[in-house]
């Protein structure tokens, strides 16, 4: 920048005779305009601004350029704010609230002098400059520095969902969860889905900014998981959906202790694995005796087959057993949820009973066959011989 006038220099020491004063001035416009400033520490927000306005004001004074003592002291500010969780944005409106009201302070300054006014054009294209390389600076580190935490905070997430006890002690988990902001006394929930690209983990990460109880979400294996504190199903599954997210969510059951956050996410991917039945939203609370019998579907193939076999061959049987289950044991219930007449749904039982030896009526007879009829949906293809249609 060129030298400025003796008037102009002796305009810039003037103001900088004030720079504390001014310093206020400015720091009380932004806190005034951004109110995530107001839970910025005051003392570091003046600290960094008087270095900053002094080094500004001496440049302006000598026609140099920022030095590179001031883009380094802008990028010491942005890790500081990164650090606090202040906004880019927030932090960009704070320079431009700090230009406005030095140039207010230099045009009130120039009064009515005639030579100083005919200079001020120049003037605020070097301080309006003089901030553009300064913010310029800021925000790279804040980017650079967001982005490394950021990855620090989703390692450090992954190895609280992923990891197995071989790899950390429940001391270290702990202590990895108090330094994502997790309270250990408050049960942890897992919201687990199919894989998604990175722009919908980033709104991710916005949807649960202002969520205090919540931390990012992380990949995990081919999954997105997010581990929520104190958020509720709906509030959780309403932040999915508005970031992007498609397909099924799987809710884990909420748990306690750090050990709580890989057993939801575990619930989660239980219930991926579970047959498709066109469920937008899948809870472990409530679909946990699926999991279980999808998990062992193996060992019980041929314990179950003769159900399996029979609901193949006569889906009309099998939908009467469903329907049995789900209106509490009641024939009559039965046959006003199928609309058939309660001696079709009585009769169609006992020959459920009569084809594969399950009574419906007793503990054994009805998880025996609600499990066939699962496991039928998992694909659990029929090995026996063949059975006669009824």
């Amino acid at each position: 920048m060129p030298l400025p006038s003796d008037d102009v220099q002796r305009l810039y020491e003037a103001i900088l005779g004030d720079v504390e004063g001014l310093t206020r001035r400015i720091l009380d416009a932004i806190r005034t305009e951004i109110p995530p400033y107001q839970e910025f520490p005051y003392d570091i927000h003046y600290a960094d601004n008087v270095v900053n306005l002094t080094m500004q004001l001496r440049s302006l004074a000598s026609g140099d350029e920022p030095s590179p003592e001031a883009a380094e002291h802008a990028r010491a500010m942005a890790r500081t704010r990164v650090g606090m969780d202040l906004p880019l944005a927030q932090a960009i409106a704070g320079y431009h609230v700090g230009f406005r009201e030095l140039w207010k302070e230099v045009v009130q300054r120039a009064g009515e002098d005639a030579a100083l006014q005919s200079q001020l054009p120049l003037e605020v294209e070097r301080i309006w400059g003089w901030f553009h390389l300064v913010s310029s600076a800021y925000a790279e580190e804040f980017v650079l520095t967001s982005r490394t935490r950021a990855l620090s905070r989703a390692d450090a997430l992954r190895r609280l969902v992923a990891g197995t006890g071989e790899d950390l002690s429940v001391a270290q988990l702990e202590t990895t969860a108090a330094e994502l902001g997790f309270d250990l006394g408050t049960p942890f929930r897992s919201f687990v889905t199919a894989q998604h690209p990175r722009e919908v983990l980033d709104r991710l990460d916005i949807g649960f900014s202002d969520h205090a109880d919540a931390t990012s979400a992380v990949s995990v294996g081919g999954h997105c998981v997010v581990v929520t504190q104190q958020c509720s199903v709906p509030a959780g599954v309403a932040r999915l959906r508005a970031a992007g997210v498609r397909g099924c969510i799987a809710v884990g059951l909420s748990r306690r202790g750090v050990t709580g956050i890989r057993d939801s996410y575990v619930d989660g991917l239980r219930l991926l694995e579970l047959p498709d039945d066109g469920s937008d939203v899948r809870e472990f609370e409530s679909e946990w005796p699926l999991t279980l019998l999808n998990s062992e579907r193996e060992r019980m193939r041929e314990l179950l087959e003769p159900g399996v076999v029979v609901a193949a061959e006569n889906p009309h049987l099998a939908q009467v057993v469903v329907a049995f289950a789900e209106n509490e044991y009641s024939i009559s219930a039965t046959a006003r949820a199928l609309h058939i007449h309660p001696n079709t749904a009585r009769y169609r039982i006992t020959r459920w009973e009569e084809l594969t030896g399950w009574n419906l009526f007793t503990v054994r007879g009805l998880l025996s066959s609600v499990a066939a009829l699962q496991n039928g949906r998992s694909g659990l293809a029929p090995g026996g011989p063949d059975r006669a249609r009824p």
